[in-house]
């Protein structure tokens, strides 16, 4: 008896340790989960004017619910569509006015020519010429592009305003890295364009990717681009971005401010199809790109976003990509609209806190029982075998019945040490498995489970005792 108890406490001692450990790193994780960010932001994809109000209210029955510093935005205000965006960069501007063409663009530079020549003010062209290049419906050529910059460098110095001057003689090297010098201004100036020239190719520089980029050309700064090829390495500065869809269409321009070492984003939002291969890819670059501009302070990014182009789904930025969030029911009914709630059965809740540690507590609870019961049995099985050598009980065997009362008891008192232990070791095992199935729906929190154990006892009247324990797992 003293072999099998002292077993069974070195169970307790070693298993009451680890159900220490684990359910402390279990309940740990399942409090750690409870407590959402506050401040969190959504954007969604498709939907109608309800659906805003829709992702909040989705968001807000997950468990643990989702606190929104806003109102859900259509990832469409950061991608407008029908114009080329840039994504994760220090400043960009699309087309917020009318097309404009070639010959228009080469008026505007005319224009400003003639009143930097007659000394009228300059700034209302300067800023239309602007405006302008974000809306070009063709490609020109970079000496084209260029030159209205080229013109402001030399106002501004005409000016007397060298700081402004060099600052646009930087812009016109980041636009066109070899213009060629204007025998027709003074040569004094000359030494600040050159002085331009050389910052610009020594200088910082930035990349500029492209996604969901289905063009037939592709033109930066006028120079054409294989999109297919990956991303370019640029000077950092302002640049021009222009393409021509397969269909035919004109050319769609953005205006990009790349910000030393950025990584931009050039995003068609045209080309962004849900049921296209790589789809996910795409949004994955999208916020990835929205997330590294909202660290620099540029705007902010979605930590959710939700896809109700066709069936709900609901993403989380787990700061690589977005991971897929497992809707519950009445979630996914509030995103489904109204006529489509799910009856409140109790079942809509998927996740339950706490179901994890109660499971693992539950399986190493189980495991002590057990070491408990094995060692009591086993000691017990050494009594009786120790008593039977020294004559104090005869020898008593299932094959060999004998009618006294002594031993009967004896045999009976030996097969419930037997089973005892051997129950005493399904316990243990089953309790083993208990708790490691509690450990992942702990950190998971999918899934709740209950352990039930029940002892049974010998219907023998002249030999009461525990004849094995009835162990069972159910879940939800």
């Amino acid at each position: 008896m003293q072999v099998g108890l002292r077993r069974g406490w070195i169970d307790i001692v070693v298993t009451g340790c680890l159900a220490l450990g684990v359910g402390g790193l279990a309940w740990a994780a399942e409090e750690g989960a409870e407590p959402e960010p506050e401040g969190a932001h959504a954007a969604f994809l498709g939907g109608d004017e309800g659906a805003a109000a829709r992702v909040a209210e989705a968001l807000a029955l997950l468990n643990p619910p989702v606190s929104l510093a806003d109102t859900p935005r259509p990832l469409g205000e950061l991608l407008p569509p029908g114009q080329l965006t840039a994504v994760g960069v220090a400043a960009s501007t699309s087309c917020a006015g009318e097309p404009r063409t070639a010959l228009e663009y080469q008026g505007l530079a005319d224009e400003l020519y003639r009143r930097s020549l007659a000394l009228e003010d300059t700034a209302p062209v300067e800023a239309e010429i602007r405006a302008a290049q974000a809306c070009l419906s063709e490609p020109l050529p970079p000496s084209v592009l260029a030159r209205p910059v080229f013109l402001e460098a030399m106002i501004r110095y005409g000016e007397g305003r060298m700081e402004e001057a060099d600052a646009a003689f930087r812009e016109l090297f980041t636009l066109h890295g070899s213009y060629p010098w204007d025998d027709d201004y003074p040569p004094e100036a000359q030494v600040r364009f050159a002085g331009a020239m050389t910052a610009v190719a020594g200088g910082p520089t930035a990349r500029l990717e492209f996604v969901a980029v289905e063009a037939a050309s592709l033109w930066v700064d006028g120079v054409p681009h294989d999109p297919a090829a990956g991303g370019i390495e640029l000077p950092a500065g302002r640049h021009v971005v222009q393409l021509t869809s397969r269909g035919g269409q004109g050319a769609r321009a953005v205006v990009v401010d790349l910000a030393a070492g950025e990584d931009g984003l050039v995003v068609d939002p045209e080309a962004l199809d849900p049921s296209a291969e790589g789809y996910g890819g795409q949004l994955d670059r999208v916020v990835a790109a929205l997330h590294a501009a909202e660290a620099r302070g540029a705007g902010r990014a979605p930590d959710y976003l939700v896809d109700l182009t066709a069936a709900p789904a609901l993403f989380a930025w787990d700061g690589a990509s977005l991971a897929e969030v497992k809707l519950p029911r009445r979630a996914a009914a509030a995103l489904a609209g109204p006529g489509t709630v799910a009856p409140d059965d109790g079942t809509a809740t998927v996740r339950k806190p706490g179901a994890g540690p109660v499971l693992i507590g539950a399986g190493l609870a189980a495991v002590v029982a057990g070491g408990v019961l094995t060692g009591v049995s086993a000691g017990r099985m050494n009594d009786i075998d120790a008593a039977v050598l020294a004559g104090e009980l005869p020898y008593a065997h299932p094959d060999d019945p004998d009618p006294t009362e002594e031993m009967l008891a004896n045999q009976q008192s030996f097969l419930r040490a037997r089973g005892g232990a051997g129950a005493g070791v399904g316990l243990m095992v089953g309790g083993g498995v208990a708790a490691a199935i509690g450990i992942p729906l702990t950190l998971k929190g999918k899934r709740s489970a209950t352990v039930a154990a029940a002892p049974l006892w010998t219907p023998a009247g002249h030999a009461p005792g525990l004849d094995g324990v009835a162990f069972s797992i159910s879940f939800r």
